[in-house]
């Protein structure tokens, strides 16, 4: 019993004798953590002032977000009612059902092909007419079996020709065929046989003062498609179901475009509104965290 007493007196003695090396440690962690307890104080003081113009900035940038995102939703909007109405337009026609009765319904028109300097679409109807929506065929002298089952609407058929050079246009006179954009030399021909005597009027009353510039057989095109001659002053209505396709089918195109350059600003816009949903307080509170850790 003498023993055990001897050594637990021992055992206390040395557990009174503190661990300098230990106590060191300890110290210069606590200054450690003081100093980080300290900087988070610092930073949390740095946003707390700076969250209201945060708070504005947030609030303006949600106000971007939502303003694209309106924008790409009013576009596709748009896009959408103007392809039903196209769509509409050629199953609604009187011509669909001849068409379909004689396999000519899938074959293109040749609206489908054109292109021309927007605002200029009623003149290039107004001058083709008919051959605005005309069908190709390899050859014309397939079409002379229509006539004993003519088409219940205007319709015309065409071919087209060998490419040849175009022809000169008269001195000073600027020929509507020129707005028109096509990179197919055979459809350029044929559009010099039809339009390569049109040439463009800022309007009717200019038209009409320059009758005498025009050569034999010329005709002046308005914006509008009334068309003027020596003779003759002929003002363009749209008077079937197809007017307006080629105004259409070009709106359509740009409106394409317009979607997929403003789906690219919404997708830049995207990580924006991820940043958004994270509230000013949420924030905040991560920076009490980080400062409760370094207190401990």
């Amino acid at each position: 019993f003498g023993a055990a007493r001897d050594r637990l007196q021992q055992e206390r003695r040395d557990a009174a004798v503190p661990d300098e090396e230990a106590l060191v440690r300890l110290k210069g962690d606590k200054q450690a953590a003081d100093q980080l307890l300290e900087q988070a104080h610092a930073a949390l003081a740095d946003l707390e002032a700076a969250l209201p113009q945060a708070d504005q900035a947030r609030s303006r940038a949600r106000e971007v977000v939502q303003q694209e995102a309106s924008k790409l939703s009013n576009l596709e909007a748009r896009l959408a009612a103007l392809v039903a109405l196209q769509e509409d337009v050629q199953k609604s026609g009187t011509l669909e059902p001849w068409l379909a009765n004689h396999e000519l319904a899938q074959l293109p028109r040749l609206w489908q092909k054109l292109q021309i300097q927007p605002g200029w679409e009623a003149a290039l109807e107004a001058v083709l007419n008919e051959r605005m929506v005309g069908v190709e065929v390899s050859n014309l002298s397939w079409t002379q079996a229509f006539a004993k089952d003519a088409p219940p609407a205007r319709l015309a058929f065409y071919q087209m020709p060998v490419p040849a050079a175009a022809r000169s246009d008269a001195a000073g006179l600027k020929p509507l065929l020129s707005l028109v954009q096509t990179s197919d030399p055979a459809l350029r021909t044929l559009l010099n046989q039809w339009l390569g005597h049109v040439y463009v009027a800022d309007s009717v009353s200019e038209a009409i003062a320059r009758r005498d510039q025009l050569p034999a057989g010329g005709v002046w095109a308005v914006r509008e498609g009334h068309l003027i001659d020596a003779s003759s002053v002929r003002f363009y209505a749209p008077d079937s179901e197809q007017a307006g396709m080629l105004a259409r089918q070009q709106e359509i195109e740009n409106l394409q475009r317009e979607i997929k350059a403003q789906q690219m600003i919404a997708d830049e816009a995207e990580p924006l509104r991820r940043v958004l949903r994270l509230p000013g307080s949420r924030l905040l509170k991560r920076w009490c965290q980080r400062a409760s850790v370094s207190r401990s």
